[in-house]
């Protein structure tokens, strides 16, 4: 796990720095109830306890569930389809 400070809840840009997800990834988790957090107006906040928990998770191949990447993919954006290598 990283050395960061472990904070409650994360805005999805953060998350995105801290962790290498990037925000549309958990938006789409949010919105599909992958992750926990709370939408205050138009700001999403994660929750980080769950976050570091589906994190943990991936990492240990344990959930595999609607992840659109593979633990080598962190920071970098899944091939679309039918795109060429």
């Amino acid at each position: 796990m990283n050395s960061e400070i472990k904070k409650e809840y994360y805005r999805p840009k953060e998350i995105e720095h801290v962790y290498g997800i990037k925000s549309v990834t958990v938006r789409a988790w949010f919105s599909k109830g992958i992750l926990k957090g709370a939408r205050i107006g138009k700001l999403i906040l994660i929750n980080g306890d769950d976050l570091r928990d589906k994190i943990r998770r991936i990492e240990e191949g344990e959930d595999s569930r609607n992840v659109f990447f593979s633990k080598s993919h962190f920071g970098r954006r899944a091939p679309q389809k039918g795109a060429r290598p």
